[in-house]
């Protein structure tokens, strides 16, 4: 039977998980947000135009705001993943969550250094790579931090944990160097992300056979 105590502990814990889960999601929400703000800025431009040309001579800054919607939401649905039987935080899992939120909240600023210097992207793409990197690392450091410390609830189901889980960290790595060398490329070299699942799913299967 469980001490008044401890009880009292558990629903501190509790509540310890559920400020950072509510901090995360607004630092989300208000990322999209300014991801959509230059757009609207942009919009009122073009008061006198056509709905076309406004389409027309945004089409990159709408195609980077979508990107960046994607990867924002996917990250957030991740997270949501890592945290969903969590009870418990430690001072190391609030610092990675927090190495993410700083992560996706900058992502609007080179969103925009993209959509500006669409002639010379180099830096721009190699600063929203770097962050989608950041992010990635960070959220992969949260979930080896809560199943190394045993941070979720005792109903949870196992999960294990893999270096293939890392394995979208040196393909990010690689879509950098190829940004920064051929700077042409834009963001095409993040497509290489897509890559990390089915070689992780190729590493299992072989392991199992």
């Amino acid at each position: 039977m469980d001490t008044p105590s401890a009880t009292k502990t558990a629903r501190s814990r509790e509540r310890g998980v559920e400020r950072l889960v509510t901090f995360t999601d607004a630092v989300v929400a208000i990322a999209i947000t300014l991801i959509v703000l230059p757009l609207i800025d942009a919009a009122q431009e073009y008061h006198t135009k056509t709905a076309a040309a406004f389409f027309h001579d945004n089409a990159l800054s709408l195609l980077a705001a979508a990107l960046s919607f994607v990867l924002i939401a996917s990250f957030w649905k991740m997270h949501h993943r890592v945290y969903i039987d969590v009870i418990a935080t430690t001072p190391a899992l609030i610092n990675a969550n927090l190495l993410w939120v700083a992560a996706i909240a900058f992502l609007p600023l080179p969103t925009v250094m993209v959509v500006e210097t669409a002639d010379n992207t180099a830096l721009g793409s190699a600063i929203y790579i770097a962050t989608i990197l950041a992010t990635i690392v960070a959220i992969r450091l949260q979930k080896e931090i809560i199943v190394r410390r045993g941070l979720r609830g005792p109903d949870a189901p196992p999960v294990r944990t893999s270096w293939t889980d890392w394995l979208s960290v040196p393909l990010g790595v690689l879509a950098l160097v190829i940004a920064i060398v051929f700077p042409a490329t834009s963001l095409y070299p993040l497509l290489l992300l897509i890559l990390a699942q089915p070689i992780s799913s190729l590493v299992h299967r072989r392991d199992h056979d």
